[in-house]
């Protein structure tokens, strides 16, 4: 092994042979040309020289690979500088303490620059030359970083400058209909067609759409004799709607007595895992609201309404809450729902392609189904003589009622007939509703594919009847033979309807490529726990890596793009999904469970694999059964880890040698965490990976269950063993013991040392991994690697490599 082009460039950079070290920077570029520590340096020597043109270049292309880098705006700006660039480069030095707040301490920032930021207001054209394009690029790279509101006062800056331009016009109201602030949007789009009437015809769209959510739609054709074409009547406005909006506006309530508050956290994370436009939505919460366990920060985080009504809720008043929620929602159509019902994937979009198809559908029915799988009471009757009893679903009838526990109905029903405040619990509050309703004129739908879950194992059906028992060897007489034993069941249903959901196949003949198509090599899987930081991606380049999840933020940092990319976990995907179909370079290997969610122009170059869930289905027989498949053309079993899914798949593709790396294999969870059962949501920085935000704050993650993990890997080790191919874990630290440990650097010649030894202290490594120690030492030459390690070192027993001379 020989040292690498960047590892030579640094050590001629630190001897002062600056040409020396520009050939080598530009060496490892092209070596790497993702890797953003070579364009900085390269631009750092450049600058030295007094090269600025080319160093110019340099940080530009940096800031491209890792937009979130405050020290490559800080350095392009004191180029910019050199070069007489001063309202351009005031731009840059403004964007890196944005990122940044610590470098307007720095004495080597000009402080007109970050104290005097409305100079940026009237820039001088005559010495930037295209003052309008920095404002503009630095308006999308706000965008990309979620920074929407400062986006918007660059693209405002970008059009003071050239108010001809239409792309800043476009790109402002895109924002703006993005922020919610729909007058300005409708006025930049506006701007577009004053400045081109003959503009693309999709700007008359988005302005078309926008009008319609604003109620103020009039034909925008061109022609005079339909410029004064109202559509603007009730049932015209109700269809188009619908139709030129695929997203409802709905808003949600919810009644609940505060029984089971689990049960009502579970609701609100079900509603918010539709995916909605936040724009689109609203919770509201009646009943007995004084919770005790769910934090506040979880309602002022989704602007949750809270309308206390203790009195109803102990009394058993469900119609009046009914009628308050109904009453209190901001939106047309409302869903008024117990605390004990979970929204199904899926149910919204489901929802709104019936509301399209059926536009004129005001009170709408769903299906609900017990733990079981079986139905409660969603559509059913009620006659004097049986009492209410389940209809067949769909099944047109007079006699037919809508469960007060779950419906979709708009205001304009509530308006003309309004449930009984003096009925409650048990007292048929529903019933005498639909029977009112219908008599008004109005029909009962029923939306047949989009069923939600009633949240209580209590309740099971019995014929037409559905029964509340609390003993649970009844519960268990009523379970499904499929869940029970995994055989042929009276449904024709066997247990792999329930453990493999993805449609297959999907292009096989991809999967069955990778059969033994690297036999004898070696791989390494790449976890992403907080130990990955110590490792020197960079000795991978030459290697075949499995990368998982948010790995894309170490190619942020560094550039290291693992050889294949693979997603188990549902909320990984559903958090990532624009980040996901972004991520170039790889190749993506996914269960065919996410087909719909990749975009059109990336599924061909997928592999696609059969998902079995059965190891998290409790309904399975195999419940926490781990099983290894040795064939991925046929299925991958889950094992509560990726890692299990690609232990499958290297064995898949004939490695003789797998080494592990990253996997620290403990888990801390923070107190600001919102626990709802398994699913745990963060309001804070991610302990448990390599980067804060990879399951940071907003994003969804599951209770690890770290003991069935083990059992899998216990399950992996013995296959591997049995199959005499070496499988070791190489991870610096961390908690996992089931494999035999390996040094990773060993694996490439490279001998450690405890972090007692700092006679060989290898820096390069340390400011590689943390480029912003690099930045607090270019700042301040007495401030060094090991005294920041000594102030601030965050992981036990740390390891670093020791320098070896080839």
């Amino acid at each position: 092994m020989t040292v690498t082009a960047f590892q030579q460039a640094n050590q001629l950079l630190r001897e002062g042979k600056l040409e020396a070290a520009i050939v080598a920077y530009r060496q490892a570029i092209d070596e790497n040309p993702q890797f953003y520590g070579a364009y900085q340096n390269l631009g750092e020597t450049l600058g030295k020289l007094e090269q600025f043109e080319e160093a110019k270049q340099a940080f530009h292309k940096a800031i491209e690979l890792k937009p979130s880098a405050a020290w490559s705006y800080f350095s392009l700006g004191k180029v910019l500088e050199q070069l007489g660039k001063h309202e351009e480069a005031q731009i840059y030095f403004l964007q890196a303490v944005n990122l940044d707040p610590k470098l307007d301490s720095s004495k080597s920032i000009p402080l007109q620059s970050i104290y005097f930021p409305e100079k940026l207001q009237t820039p001088n054209l005559s010495s930037t030359g295209q003052s309008d394009e920095n404002f503009y690029h630095l308006a999308q790279t706000l965008v990309k970083e979620g920074k929407l509101n400062e986006a918007v006062t660059y693209y405002q800056k970008a059009i003071q400058i050239h108010p001809e331009n239409l792309n800043f016009h476009q790109d402002l109201g895109d924002l703006f209909k993005r922020l919610g602030r729909l007058d300005e949007a409708i006025n930049a789009y506006n701007q577009i067609i004053n400045l081109k009437p003959d503009s693309n015809l999709s700007v008359y769209k988005k302005l078309g759409n926008l009008l319609l959510t604003r109620n103020e739609l009039t034909d925008l054709s061109t022609s005079p004799e339909n410029n004064n074409h109202s559509i603007n009547h009730p049932e015209n406005k109700q269809k188009n709607d619908i139709k030129n909006n695929p997203e409802v506006k709905i808003s949600f309530g919810i009644k609940t007595n505060r029984k089971n508050e689990f049960k009502t956290i579970a609701v609100i994370f079900s509603i918010l895992s539709q995916n909605i436009n936040s724009e689109n939505f609203e919770i509201l919460i009646t009943g007995d609201t004084d919770f005790k366990y769910i934090p506040e920060t979880i309602f002022k985080s989704y602007k949750i309404r809270l309308i206390k009504d203790i009195e109803s809720a102990n009394n058993g008043k469900l119609a009046t809450m009914l009628n308050t929620i109904v009453r209190e929602a901001r939106y047309d159509y409302v869903c008024s729902c117990d605390d004990d019902i979970i929204f199904t994937d899926g149910w919204y979009q489901k929802l709104c392609i019936f509301l399209k198809n059926n536009p004129s559908s005001k009170i709408i029915s769903f299906p609900i189904k017990n733990t079981d799988g079986s139905r409660f009471w969603d559509w059913a009757y009620n006659d004097s003589q049986s009492g209410s009893q389940l209809a067949n679903l769909g099944e047109k009838s007079n006699q037919v009622y809508v469960t007060g526990g779950m419906v979709v109905l708009h205001k304009q029903v509530w308006q003309t007939v309004k449930w009984d405040d003096s009925k409650g619990f048990y007292q048929k509050e529903d019933v005498d509703w639909s029977e009112r309703v219908r008599k008004a004129g109005y029909t009962i739908e029923f939306c047949t594919h989009a069923s939600v879950l009633h949240n209580d194992w209590r309740y099971f059906q019995s014929g037409t009847k559905v029964i509340k028992s609390k003993k649970l060897e009844e519960i268990l007489d009523h379970t499904p033979l499929a869940f029970q034993f995994g055989s042929l069941a009276a449904n024709s249903l066997s247990y792999t309807s329930i453990e493999e959901k993805g449609r297959w196949p999907i292009a096989p003949e991809r999967i069955l490529g990778l059969k033994n198509k690297y036999k004898n090599q070696r791989c390494f899987i790449v976890g992403n726990g907080p130990s990955l930081n110590l490792h020197d991606l960079r000795l991978l380049e030459s290697e075949i890596t499995f990368g998982v999840n948010g790995i894309f933020y170490k190619t942020d940092e560094m550039g290291f793009k693992p050889t294949f990319y693979v997603v188990e976990d549902k909320a990984v995907m559903r958090d990532n999904v624009d980040r996901i179909n972004q991520y170039k370079g790889v190749i993506k290997i996914f269960p065919t469970d996410y087909y719909d969610l990749i975009d059109d122009d990336n599924k061909d170059s997928v592999i696609w694999f059969k998902m079995n869930q059965g190891y998290y289905e409790g309904k399975s027989p195999n419940f926490r059964v781990p099983r290894f498949s040795t064939d991925s053309s046929e299925r991958v079993f889950c094992g509560q880890t990726v890692t299990f899914i690609n232990l499958q798949l290297a064995y898949f593709m004939g490695f003789s040698e797998v080494y592990l790396i990253g996997m620290d294999f403990s888990y801390q969870v923070p107190q600001t965490t919102i626990i709802n059962g398994g699913v745990y949501l963060s309001t804070g920085d991610d302990p448990n990976h390599f980067h804060p935000q990879y399951f940071g704050s907003g994003k969804t993650w599951h209770d690890p269950k770290l003991d069935r993990v083990e059992r899998a890997y216990k399950l992996a080790r013995l296959v591997y063993e049995s199959s005499n191919i070496k499988l070791y874990n190489a991870t610096f630290g961390g908690k996992l013991e089931v494999f035999e440990r390996v040094d990773y650097n060993a694996l490439f010649g490279i001998q450690t040392l405890s972090h007692e030894n700092y006679d060989n202290f290898h820096e390069d490594m340390y400011l590689t991994l943390y480029p912003d120690v690099r930045n607090l030492i270019e700042r301040d030459n007495a401030y060094t690697a090991i005294k920041h390690y000594e102030k601030h070192g965050k992981y036990e027993g740390r390891i670093f490599p020791k320098k070896v001379n080839f």
